[in-house]
């Protein structure tokens, strides 16, 4: 774990964003650089050595690049001196990738939360701060500027998420981005694509997520009953909304989603990151009424299944 007396490390983060780089910033970039390209072949030895050949040493490795690759995409992530930041990553089974992805010189500022005590032991046992524990609620004693959720099947509950520092970063599975969109709290940075053999970071907007989201009633009602998430709306929320407007309980998807456009448009200077919006209507009818809008429905989880991504940044003042 890091020590309380780390430098914070605070750049504001903006795709044109080029901040000054100081000397100190220059040599941690060109240790960090020599990491990257010297003596790899000690390291897959290491490594072998550790936790043997085959599959772990392949996921190492793979996530090794694409670590690096969200590293390098942004500005305050890529000249910060990675020894001033707190890392917490999140069943890591027997990967460490983020030590050489980073450039770390030992691993005092991360702490790693497996499954199970072998696990926790094996890592222990190779210097790594690590124990078991369940991820949805466990707290760490310092929250983390970089969070990495290795495990799709890891809800980030409100309380797995207050480890994140304010304007801190969270990279967790793509099925599990729709949680901390609801929130209201974090910002999509964009998708780190590491399916393929060269990983990379992909801007995506609101639009890549409105398309994934789901289309059907009977697709909203299954979500509903598998999971709510803070933020994102509910069948029975959305029904009752499309019965109050539209005197309807057909189509509720599509009804629902005519909603939002509409709150949106009420509320364009301050629909943009808003998870729910106050919207005056007419009924079919002639009254108008006053309703409360969700604006974020739930995503179509198996097409979101895979290796990939979702890089979110915690708003500075939260």
């Amino acid at each position: 774990m890091a020590q309380s007396s780390r430098k914070s490390h605070r750049i504001s983060e903006s795709p044109s964003h080029n901040p000054r780089v100081d000397d100190s910033e220059k040599d941690t970039q060109l240790r960090i650089a020599e990491n990257d390209k010297v003596n790899e072949a000690k390291f897959v030895e290491k490594l072998e050595r550790d936790f043997g050949k085959g599959k772990p040493l392949e996921v190492h490795m793979k996530d090794i690049k694409a670590l690096r690759t969200f590293r390098n995409a942004f500005p305050s992530v890529k000249h910060a001196n990675p020894e001033n930041l707190n890392f917490y990553v999140i069943n890591p089974e027997l990967d460490v990738a983020i030590t050489r992805a980073f450039g770390l010189k030992d691993s005092k500022n991360i702490k790693f939360l497996t499954e199970t005590r072998g696990e926790a032991k094996l890592l222990k046992d190779r210097g790594y701060d690590a124990e078991k524990g369940i991820a949805e609620k466990h707290r760490i004693s310092e929250q983390a500027d970089v969070v990495i959720v290795m495990n799709e099947k890891v809800r980030p509950s409100s309380r797995l998420l207050k480890n994140v520092a304010p304007g801190g970063w969270i990279l967790l599975p793509l099925v599990q981005a729709n949680v901390l969109r609801g929130t209201g709290k974090y910002t999509c940075m964009g998708i780190l694509d590491s399916e393929g053999m060269s990983p990379s970071v992909k801007d995506v907007g609101e639009d890549f997520w409105e398309n994934t989201e789901i289309e059907t009633d009977e697709e909203l009602k299954n979500v509903s009953e598998e999971s709510k998430d803070e933020g994102v709306v509910t069948y029975e929320e959305a029904a009752h909304a499309v019965k109050e407007v539209f005197g309807t309980e057909q189509n509720v998807v599509q009804n629902y989603k005519k909603l939002i456009e509409m709150a949106k448009k009420q509320n364009s200077s301050a629909a943009n990151g808003a998870t729910k919006l106050m919207c005056n209507i007419e009924r079919v009818g002639g009254t108008a009424i006053e309703i409360s809008i969700k604006t974020i429905l739930p995503l179509r989880e198996k097409e979101l299944r895979g290796e990939n991504y979702a890089i979110f940044k915690k708003n500075e003042f939260v």
